[in-house]
């Protein structure tokens, strides 16, 4: 019995960040319709979705080491308490900057929460149970972004507040949980590191990291990343606006083309990618899920009523369930760098893609509302185009190994 105590507080940091993810994807249908109703253009949206995550990009390393000088605990419930404060703030707002500054205020803090909760995470757990710790902190975060449109989606027709407000309450409780459960972790001294490699460690920028990452045989796999994230930021930022502007769709009929959209991820991404994988393997399950994605998105573009783009929207997210697992398994075997340094690069490409995705498809879609999701397509297309030549290369090398 004693042996399972140590789950409840990593179990408590899975909640925290799944409340987190879910910050990100539970305005994702919101806040379209908001900003037009503030009077803002496309652009204006894209360059408040993209704030979110520049800034969560920007700060998260800042705060990882705040909370070496400072302690864990206190850290993460800043970041939660910020973040909950930043939905209702959302809920209230009555102007586009108001809410331009709320949504920039849970980005900022939000970034608190996430890595102290994974140093937190890795700080519970001895040595041999530390990367499964670290795969539940992993699947907290892909889970959040799965549903936080989901539970968007079915409250939205309550009224645009709701969604907002019931992310308040949600990180309220998390606070709450955190305060009863979490202790403050005992700190780990790095392996076999002296004073000045922590030092040179503490200094490395985020861009010196990228440049090692794309140094070394994870490349394709960190643009890739990028490649994906820029696509589904784009079309995430006009998707509200293309139903509403071609088809008519009412808040309600929005609301629920994001909850397909979640419950087809979810569903793919726990019940059908492993056996996907296992029957094509997971170069192959790769491409072929580009090439969906691909292709979804010109059916998106082509679509001339409300149920095919919908349909269309909903094979984007299973393109995004067989791409993204199988990319990331096979980055961690490739990498010669450290899995968590490793992971937190790809995280880095991914906030790139959710930075620049956004601000182009608010640029784009004033331009000509096809043209977000018809670059979609052209970036998931070249990402095939790369990918096929990336393993055509590899079975090259290994085939003239002696």
């Amino acid at each position: 019995m004693a042996r399972s105590k140590p789950n409840v507080p990593l179990m408590t940091l899975f909640f925290v960040l799944f409340v987190t993810s879910v910050g990100f994807g539970l305005v994702i249908p919101i806040l379209p319709l908001i900003a037009r109703e503030f009077g803002a253009s496309a652009g204006m949206l894209g360059l408040m979705t993209a704030s979110y995550s520049a800034v969560q990009f920007l700060f998260a390393p800042v705060w990882g080491q705040v909370s070496d000088r400072t302690g864990r605990k206190k850290v993460l419930l800043l970041g939660i308490t910020g973040l909950a404060l930043s939905f209702f703030f959302m809920g209230l707002a009555r102007s586009f900057w108001m809410l331009f500054a709320a949504r920039v205020l849970g980005g900022f803090l939000s970034s608190a929460a996430i890595p102290t909760a994974q140093a937190m995470a890795a700080e519970l757990s001895d040595d041999d149970n530390r990367a499964k710790a670290m795969g539940l902190m992993g699947a907290a975060l892909g889970a959040g972004f799965i549903f936080g449109p989901l539970i968007s989606g079915v409250l939205i027709p309550l009224g645009f507040s709701v969604p907002f407000f019931t992310g308040g309450a949600m990180g309220l409780a998390t606070v709450a949980l955190s305060v009863r459960v979490l202790q403050e972790p005992p700190r780990r001294s790095a392996p076999d590191a002296g004073a000045a490699g922590a030092r040179v460690a503490a200094r490395a920028s985020a861009l010196s990291r990228l440049r090692l990452a794309l140094s070394g045989p994870g490349k394709p796999y960190y643009l890739l990343a990028f490649f994906i994230m820029f696509s589904q930021g784009s079309h995430m930022t006009s998707l509200a606006y293309l139903l509403t502007d071609r088809f008519g769709a009412s808040p309600s009929q929005v609301s629920m083309a994001f909850a397909v959209t979640g419950v087809v991820a979810a569903l793919f991404q726990g019940a059908a990618i492993g056996p996907i994988t296992a029957r094509l393997g997971e170069f192959p399950t790769l491409l072929a899920g580009l090439a969906l994605g691909a292709a979804a998105y010109v059916g998106l573009a082509a679509s001339p009523a409300l149920v095919l783009a919908v349909a269309c929207v909903a094979l984007t997210s299973v393109s995004m369930a067989v791409t993204r697992p199988p990319a990331t398994s096979l980055l961690s075997k490739v990498t010669e760098l450290p899995q968590g340094i490793t992971m937190g690069v790809q995280s880095s490409f991914d906030s790139l893609g959710r930075v620049i995705g956004p601000l182009w498809a608010g640029y784009a879609y004033d331009l000509f509302p096809n043209l977000p999701f018809l670059t979609s397509a052209l970036t998931l297309a070249g990402a095939w185009l790369y990918m096929r030549a990336q393993g055509a290369a590899l079975k090259s090398a290994e085939t003239a190994q002696p």
